[in-house]
Parts: structure tokens; C-alpha cells; sequence
């Protein structure tokens, strides 16, 4: 309970998000990416990170639980990673936002869309 409380508080985390299936790297499959409070210090930083290193599939636990399951494609959509996203806003909504393709897969593989799932159903960003 208190590894959930540490993810869900947007005064450490941001967003968290790990991918299920990333095309043709297997490497980058079920790491676990943060985006930590950009307030935190470095040695609050440090500690947030000790105080989780040996809970990764909790942490995704997690993430799927209170998250969104998301995907990025190309413009021809036949490349496809897949993963789960967990955004804190500050007024507690949930919502998604282009972290995932800003990071990794637009630059990497020239993804530039972003698919998530809300309401059984997957919808374009």
C-alpha cells in the first residue's frame, strides 16, 4: 500500500509507464519509465528510487491498475508498441499525454500516434 501511495502522489511522480512489446527491441520490453516532480531534489530523487528498486512488477501492477493501457504506431500503423501508462495530475483526473512517443517512440521509430484504451475501447490522442 505504501509503494501505491508513493506512485499515485503527483508531489513525487508524474507519469510512469512501461512497455509490454516495443518492435524489435526486446531490451526496452517491461522496464519500468519515470517522469519524477520536477520540485523533487536530487537526493529526494535518490530516495524515491532506493525505496522502490526491488518492486518492479508491483510498480506495474500498479500502473495497469490505475492507468491506461496505450499503444504508439507509425503513420502506416504496421509498427506497434504497446504498454500501460500512469499520469498524476495535480486535480487528481487521469488522463494521458505524449510521454511515451516523446521519449522513445518517435524518435526511435517514427511513431507519431498514440492510442489509448478508456471505456473498452481504444481512442486516438
Amino acid at each position: 500500500m505504501e509503494l501505491e501511495k508513493k506512485l499515485l502522489d503527483h508531489n513525487l511522480v508524474d507519469c510512469v509507464y512501461f512497455f509490454t512489446s516495443y518492435d524489435c527491441r526486446n531490451n526496452m520490453k517491461n522496464r519500468n519509465w519515470f517522469h519524477l516532480n520536477d520540485d523533487l531534489s536530487q537526493d529526494d530523487q535518490k530516495k524515491f528510487f532506493k525505496s522502490i528498486e526491488n518492486h518492479r512488477s508491483e510498480i506495474r501492477e500498479i500502473i495497469k491498475k490505475h492507468g491506461f493501457k496505450f499503444y504508439t504506431t507509425d503513420a502506416d500503423d504496421l509498427s506497434k508498441c504497446h504498454g500501460y501508462y500512469l499520469k498524476n495530475w495535480h486535480d487528481g483526473s487521469k488522463t494521458i499525454d505524449f510521454d511515451p512517443i516523446d521519449d522513445f517512440t518517435e524518435a526511435d521509430l517514427g511513431h507519431v500516434k498514440l492510442y489509448y484504451r478508456e471505456g473498452g475501447k481504444f481512442k486516438q490522442l
